[in-house]
């Protein structure tokens, strides 16, 4: 009797210490479903630039400023955004990358709204790589492997 008391107690101890584990593993999985922050494949090109503070701090600026414009378009493009990212992936398997891609896209049936959220994305895209690019030096975007105007070297 006195043995099946403990275990009842360990499993009910088991428990309570559980469910506030789980508990965060969901708010993880919750920040991994919410997708990629606003320049973040081109904060992670920067990593080995060698960025003074004043330049890291004019950047963290400049993407302060364009998150809610992104956040705007994504709202416009709404839950297409998975398909025109299912689209892409499968471009970039057939090769196909950067605005070789965006055929594909536009190919989608997508309403106007969407259209105009996925136009507005790409456009501030451009513009958001073009105000980061105007914060380096030349030295630090051929570090990038990249030329002044944003377009990658051709080797």
């Amino acid at each position: 009797m006195r043995s099946a008391i403990r275990v009842a107690v360990v499993l009910a101890m088991a428990i309570i210490v559980a469910t506030p584990l789980s508990a965060v593993g969901e708010e993880k999985e919750k920040a991994k479903k919410k997708g990629p922050q606003v320049g973040e494949n081109l904060l992670r090109q920067l990593e080995g630039v060698g960025l003074t503070a004043e330049q890291d701090q004019k950047i963290k600026d400049i993407m302060a400023e364009y998150t809610p414009k992104f956040e705007e378009a994504r709202k416009k493009v709404g839950a297409a955004g998975k398909m025109i990212r299912e689209t892409r992936r499968k471009a970039a398997a057939e090769g196909k990358k950067g605005k070789k891609a965006w055929p594909a896209v536009d190919a989608l049936d997508l309403t106007a709204e969407q259209r105009e959220g996925v136009v507005a994305g790409r456009e501030l895209t451009l513009s958001l790589r073009k105000a980061v690019l105007g914060v380096l030096t030349d030295e630090q975007i051929k570090k990038m492997g990249r030329k002044r105007g944003g377009k990658k070297k051709e080797q």
